[in-house]
């Protein structure tokens, strides 16, 4: 299953790189909107790192590293993920800077049992693939300004997503309820300093 592994990084590296578009001139430059974050559960394993960039404060997007260990459901995950979110509203209580953003993952899921193309003994076209999936999200989170040297500031976030196949169960199936097919998370995310 790792063998997809360097093209799976390699196509993710690429797409964050089209998105961001060209580098900047100094190293300087490139550190006024990056950010390092870690999360909690959320579709990105028990727990994830990454690394992201903002841009204009509306919109930010963030490459990810999960890990999901055999012991929590009887199967080792890594998942490699893209993570794109808008700002919606930003609110400032004095030092407090709470905001709400809608956002998406797009999740590729390496374990013994996820396919991008099934297998020549499994019916062609008859499965969908379920090692990329589709995770939308609704976060709120609040910013604290940071004194120290590198970072800027610190945001504590919680989101609430699902994953596109639970959304069209519960679609499909009226014994899927709606509010089931929702998880939450709770990450946080440093900010370089400007």
């Amino acid at each position: 299953m790792l063998k997809n592994l360097p093209l799976t990084l390699l196509l993710i590296s690429l797409s964050l790189a089209s998105v961001t578009g060209k580098q900047a001139d100094t190293v300087s430059a490139t550190k006024k909107h990056l950010y390092y974050k870690t999360q909690y559960a959320g579709n990105l394993g028990l727990v994830s790192v990454g690394i992201g960039k903002e841009f204009n404060h509306i919109f930010s997007m963030d490459l990810n590293y999960g890990y999901l260990p055999e012991f929590i459901n009887g199967a080792r995950v890594h998942t490699f993920a893209v993570k794109g979110a808008f700002l919606i509203k930003k609110f400032a209580l004095s030092d407090i800077h709470p905001s709400f953003h809608l956002g998406a993952n797009i999740n590729y899921a390496i374990t013994q049992n996820t396919y991008l193309l099934y297998p020549s003994y499994y019916p062609e076209g008859y499965y969908f693939t379920n090692a990329l999936h589709l995770c939308p999200f609704i976060r709120v989170g609040a910013s604290l300004p940071w004194q120290n040297r590198k970072f800027d500031k610190i945001l504590f976030y919680s989101e609430i997503g699902t994953v596109e196949y639970e959304i069209y169960n519960a679609i499909r199936d009226r014994n899927v309820r709606f509010f089931e097919i929702w998880n939450i998370c709770f990450g946080l995310t440093f900010h370089f300093s400007r």
